[in-house]
C-alpha cells in the first residue's frame, strides 16, 4: 500500500503537473495584462493600509499577507533551492524564478476569487476560500457542491495533516541535530505552543504571524547576504553558471556532467511552486478575510507573499549555496545552507540556520491550523457537528504534531502530496470556469484609476493630504 501511494503521488506529480501549473500562471498573467508590473502597487496596499475597521474579525492587507508568508515559508526555502540545484543544477534557479514571476499570476487569481466569494458571518466576520469559488463557478450546482467538500476534505488531509507530520519532523531534526534535543521533546513543546496560539482565534494568529514573520525573514536574509557578500567575488561565475546551466548541458561551477534544460526546468519551477503554494488553494482563505474596499486590492496585496517567499527567501538560499560551492561538497539537500552559513559565519551559523528554521516551521504549523479550520467550518456549515468537529480538528492536529516529530516521512510526504494534487486540480479548473468574472472584477478596478473607491486610492489620497499639509 505505501509503494502505491509513493507511485501515484509520483505520477500525479509528474511533468504534466508542471506544465499545468506553468500554464494557468501564463494565461492569468496575460488576462490580467501582466500585474506584475504593479508590484510597487502590491507593497503600497501590504504596507500602507489602515488597520482592519475590527480587528478580532477581519484582517489587515499586512495580516493577510504575513500570515500566508507564515504558511508558505517553511523547511522548503531552506532545502528546497538545496535539493533544486542538486539535481536540476544552477539553472534551476532561472526556472524557480519563472514560477514565482507566473506564479504571481496565480495567486492573485485566487486572491480576486477569494474575495469576489467570501461570506460575512452573522458576527460580522468573513470567512472564505476555494470552495466558495469552487461552488461559484460552476453555478452552485450539485456538482460544486460536491467538488467544493471533496477540495475542503483533500486540503485537510494534504495542508494542515500533512503539514503537522512534516513540519515538526523537520524541526524535530534540526533541533536534535543541533542542540542534542529529543524529538518527542520538540513535538511536544511545538504542540503546547500552537495551541496556545489557535485558541486564540483568527486576531492571535495574525498578530503571531506579523511578529515572527518580519523578524524571521530579515535575519535569514541578513545572514545570507552576509555570506553573499563575503564571496561577492564568486557571484560573476555564479550568475554565468545559472544561465548556462538554464539553457544547455554544460557542466558548471564545479559539476563533472551537465544537468539538461529538462531537469533545470523541472527542479526549479517544482520547487518554486511547491514553495510559494499558487495554485494549492491554500493562501485564499486568509486573503478572503482581508479587510479591503476592492478586491483588486488584496489581488494586488497576494503577489507579495510570492516576491518574499521566492524571490527573497529562495533565492538567498541558493545564492548562498552557489557562491559557497557548498552543491559540490553535500550530498544531503538539509546540510547545504548550514555548510553555505558556516563557511563564512563559523559554527554559529549552522545554530542561526536551525533557529530560522523552527521559526519558519512554527509559522506554518499555526498557519496550517487556521486554513484547516476554515474548511471544517465551510465542509460543516452552521450546524450541530461544527463545534464538535473543531474540537476533534483540534485535537488530532495537536496529536499529529508530536507524532510528526517521531516518524518516517517518506510514505507521509507522498500521501500529503497525493492529495494535494487532487486539490490543485479542482481548484485550477475552479479558477478557470470563474476566470470571465475575475477578469471583470480586475478590469473594473483597472478602469477605475484614482477615482474608484478602494484601499489603494485611500493611500494614495492620505499620502497627498500629507504632503499638501507640509507645504502649507
Amino acid at each position: 500500500m505505501g509503494q502505491f501511494i509513493i507511485d501515484a503521488a509520483n505520477f500525479m506529480w509528474g511533468s504534466w503537473m508542471i506544465i499545468v501549473l506553468l500554464g494557468f500562471g501564463l494565461v492569468f498573467t496575460i488576462v490580467f495584462r501582466f500585474p506584475q508590473r504593479r508590484i510597487g502597487d502590491a507593497f503600497r496596499i501590504t504596507f500602507r493600509a489602515k488597520k482592519s475597521t475590527d480587528a478580532s474579525k477581519k484582517l489587515s492587507s499586512w495580516q493577510s499577507v504575513a500570515t500566508a508568508i507564515g504558511g508558505q515559508v517553511g523547511s522548503g526555502n531552506v532545502v528546497g533551492p538545496a535539493t533544486a540545484i542538486l539535481l536540476g543544477g544552477p539553472g534551476s534557479l532561472f526556472w524557480l524564478w519563472i514560477s514565482a514571476i507566473t506564479g504571481q499570476g496565480v495567486i492573485m487569481a485566487e486572491a480576486l476569487g477569494a474575495q469576489l466569494t467570501r461570506q460575512v458571518l452573522p458576527d460580522g466576520s468573513y470567512t472564505g476560500g476555494p470552495a466558495n469559488y469552487i461552488k461559484a463557478a460552476f453555478k452552485n450546482s450539485k456538482l460544486g457542491k460536491i467538488l467544493a467538500a471533496a477540495f475542503a476534505v483533500f486540503f485537510v488531509i494534504a495542508y494542515p495533516f500533512g503539514t503537522m507530520l512534516l513540519t515538526t519532523n523537520s524541526i524535530a531534526g534540526s533541533m536534535q541535530q543541533t542542540f542534542g534535543i529529543e524529538p518527542v521533546i520538540t513535538g511536544i513543546v511545538a504542540a503546547a505552543l500552537v495551541l496556545l496560539v489557535v485558541v486564540g482565534g483568527m486576531k492571535r494568529i495574525a498578530d503571531t504571524a506579523t511578529t515572527l514573520v518580519p523578524v524571521m525573514a530579515i535575519v535569514y536574509i541578513a545572514m545570507a547576504l552576509i555570506v553573499i557578500i563575503a564571496k561577492i567575488d564568486m557571484m560573476p561565475e555564479v550568475i554565468k553558471g545559472i544561465l548556462v546551466s538554464a539553457f544547455s548541458s554544460e557542466a558548471v561551477l564545479g559539476g563533472t556532467t551537465g544537468y539538461g534544460i529538462k531537469l533545470a526546468m523541472r527542479y526549479g519551477i517544482a520547487r518554486g511552486l511547491l514553495s510559494n503554494e499558487a495554485g494549492e488553494g491554500s493562501t485564499p482563505h486568509v486573503h478572503a478575510v482581508a479587510d479591503v474596499k476592492h478586491p483588486g486590492d488584496q489581488a494586488l496585496a497576494s503577489m507579495v507573499t510570492v516576491f518574499i517567499d521566492s524571490i527573497c527567501i529562495l533565492s538567498a538560499s541558493a545564492f548562498s549555496i552557489l557562491v559557497t560551492g557548498a552543491q559540490n561538497v553535500c550530498d544531503n539537500a538539509a546540510a547545504c545552507v548550514p555548510y553555505a552559513f558556516s563557511q563564512v559565519i563559523g559554527p554559529v551559523g549552522g545554530i542561526i540556520c536551525t533557529v530560522a528554521l523552527a521559526m519558519f516551521c512554527f509559522t506554518t504549523l499555526v498557519t496550517g491550523y487556521f486554513y484547516g479550520e476554515l474548511n471544517v467550518k465551510n465542509f460543516f456549515g452552521s450546524t450541530k457537528f461544527l463545534k464538535p468537529a473543531l474540537i476533534i480538528f483540534t485535537v488530532i492536529e495537536a496529536a499529529l504534531i508530536v507524532l510528526g516529530s517521531v516518524m518516517n516521512q517518506q510514505v507521509a510526504w507522498s500521501f500529503s502530496d497525493l492529495m494535494f494534487s487532487f486539490a490543485i486540480v479542482i481548484n485550477l479548473v475552479a479558477l478557470g470556469l470563474y476566470l470571465p468574472k475575475l477578469k471583470a472584477s480586475w478590469n473594473e478596478y483597472e478602469a477605475g484609476g484614482t477615482t474608484l473607491d478602494t484601499t489603494l486610492n485611500d493611500i494614495r489620497r492620505r499620502k497627498a493630504e500629507k504632503k499638501s499639509r507640509k507645504a502649507g
